[in-house]
């Protein structure tokens, strides 16, 4: 699933998720150790490890389509791995809080092979509607979704407004839910 989500942030000329150049390798050069270290200190060793939360913020970073609106690419990777830090804490807080629920109930229960063909039918579907938004429209959403950036950010980072953000993100809300509306009622379709 992190494969596609990430094929769809790109656009179609962009040729592969991670783009090895000489910024990406400098910025790892500098804050690799340093971000690694902040992590360890405020965080502690783990779970989840730091390097892995590390990774997460550079591969989120490098998926970026404009790279260069950044004002601070150091401050982005730190910002960023402390969100991914805070969400980890939290599930790992709510599975503590709700153990019963967790542990009680087999993962298995609900994961019938007409709820899983029903998923895999829905995410094909979003993923072409995401693929056929305008690129400004589907980065503004899967920054705002996935890696959580408010609309402010976004609009520092792509030198968009702040209500035009905001637009693109409704209209991508709106052009998924169409999408699976339309695909409802046309009833079940034969994969491609």
């Amino acid at each position: 699933m992190d494969d596609i989500v990430k094929s769809i942030a790109l656009d179609n000329n962009t040729p592969a998720l991670v783009r090895r150049d000489k910024e990406m390798d400098v910025l790892y050069a500098r804050h690799w150790g340093e971000l690694c270290h902040y992590i360890k200190k405020h965080f502690g060793p783990g779970p989840p490890d730091p390097e892995d939360v590390a990774q997460d913020a550079f591969m989120k970073f490098a998926a970026i389509d404009d790279r260069e609106a950044i004002d601070n690419p150091r401050a982005y990777l730190f910002r960023t791995a402390h969100n991914v830090l805070v969400d980890e804490h939290r599930r790992l807080a709510l599975r503590r809080a709700n153990p019963a629920d967790t542990e009680a109930r087999p993962v298995s229960d609900d994961r019938t092979p007409e709820r899983v063909l029903a998923g895999q039918e829905r995410l094909e579907i979003l993923t072409r509607s995401l693929r056929a938004m305008p690129a400004a429209r589907r980065r503004s959403f899967l920054l705002n979704r996935l890696q959580g950036l408010s609309c402010a950010a976004i609009a520092r980072m792509t030198g968009y407004s702040e209500s035009a953000i905001k637009k693109h993100i409704d209209l991508a809300l709106k052009d998924l839910d169409a999408s699976l509306s339309e695909a409802e009622r046309i009833g079940p379709s034969v994969s491609s």
